[in-house]
């Protein structure tokens, strides 16, 4: 075989349980995705059979592959865009429901917990706080928001969250909002924070080096447009950056090797979008990426060991920003709308929503799988 294990520990691999791939005399050639359900022959990351000698990166020869825990390949070597996928069934768990059904509210995790608060219920607007402990796998009841507030964002900073912008309930009528308040945990208070310089709601939110990114959304116009903002904590001050390359709404951001990725949403024609654009706050630059695959209206996303989860409908997909590859993982099931997303210790907590089009409390964990990398020498 030509797949050889350097410092990769892999072991208990099978070349004929393998699904996604074959391994022929000469080499592991994959013909998907990812190669799944691996068992029994594999030691070290050498097929066993065909171990002839110990190699070391340096010393492997051209064309043959090595296993290693990371999308980026080590110097002289370039990923196939293929992996080893440790397991692929039951990754999602049901959880302890809401006590309150909930959609189009903001979710964020901070000191262990899995914070969720606003949106929409059975009886109209919400401005109830609850916490789930993955621990307990209980739900507990916090400080509520100063107004009833839906289609904000949430982002956790030193273990505060902040929940900025969204719809609030005013007399006489609802507006939409630039509203900025910051919840900490530790003191289970709320505190007021300068506002986000234009209103607006349905946006995304994500954090690098301690920063806040927001992005999009409708504006008080009820158009969608591309504006970005950073939020400094620190300093306690907004800027505006480069605007994304295309405006949205309802999409999902996350973060992953310290850039961003905005995926999915509503374009500024109401069209779902399969857009994916990764921007760079070091250089203020951004990049088309590859496209999410299918039709991502009203997306959720995290970032799970720096690959992007994002959520949409009944699917999942899995994206790999170093390959620039997207791939689906194990769907939800029924058809989720409005729901809010939090990533907690390497898990992905889905809460809430619209399913059936009905308001739901239900709350799903998904663990990520392990991956293992495949890498060619050059």
């Amino acid at each position: 075989s030509m797949l050889y294990g350097v410092g990769s520990n892999i072991t208990n691999i099978n070349a004929s349980s393998i699904a996604d791939g074959t391994i022929a005399d000469t080499k592991l050639a994959g013909t998907g995705t990812m190669v799944t359900n691996l068992n029994a022959d594999m030691v070290d990351g050498k097929h066993a059979s065909d171990i002839v000698a110990e190699a070391s990166a340096a010393t492997v020869p051209a064309g043959f592959m090595i296993v290693g825990a990371s999308a980026t390949p080590p110097a002289g070597y370039t990923y196939t865009g293929q992996s080893l996928l440790t397991s692929s069934s039951n990754m999602w768990q049901t959880k302890a429901s809401l006590p309150t059904k909930r959609y189009q509210h903001a979710a964020a995790a901070a000191n262990n917990k899995v914070y969720v608060m606003g949106g929409w219920g059975d009886a109209g607007y919400l401005n109830t706080v609850d916490a789930y402990d993955p621990a307990t796998n209980t739900w507990s009841g916090k400080a509520p928001t100063s107004n009833y507030w839906s289609n904000m964002v949430a982002a956790e900073v030193g273990g505060k969250i902040h929940v900025i912008s969204g719809y609030i309930v005013t007399s006489p009528t609802n507006t939409i909002t630039a509203m900025h308040e910051m919840f900490d945990p530790s003191l289970n208070s709320w505190a007021s924070k300068p506002p986000i310089p234009t209103a607006r709601q349905d946006a995304a939110a994500a954090v690098v080096n301690g920063k806040i990114y927001v992005f999009g959304g409708s504006n008080s116009n009820l158009t969608r447009d591309g504006l970005v903002y950073e939020f400094d904590p620190t300093l306690n001050t907004w800027a505006q950056k480069a605007p994304m390359l295309t405006n949205r709404s309802m999409m999902a951001a996350a973060a992953a090797n310290n850039k961003i990725y905005v995926v999915g949403g509503v374009d500024e024609f109401g069209t779902p979008s399969v857009k994916n654009e990764e921007f760079d706050p070091l250089s203020n630059i951004w990049t088309t990426k590859a496209p999410v695959p299918g039709s991502a209206y009203n997306t959720r996303a995290g970032s799970v060991n720096n690959l992007i989860y994002a959520q949409y409908s009944n699917l999942l997909a899995e994206y790999d920003a170093v390959g620039n590859i997207w791939k689906n993982r194990e769907g939800v099931g029924s058809s989720i709308d409005f729901a809010a997303s939090a990533v907690l210790n390497g898990k992905f907590y889905l809460t809430g929503g619209m399913v059936a089009a009905m308001s739901s409390n239900q709350v799903l964990e998904y663990t990520a799988p392990v991956f293992y990398y495949l890498h060619t020498k050059n």
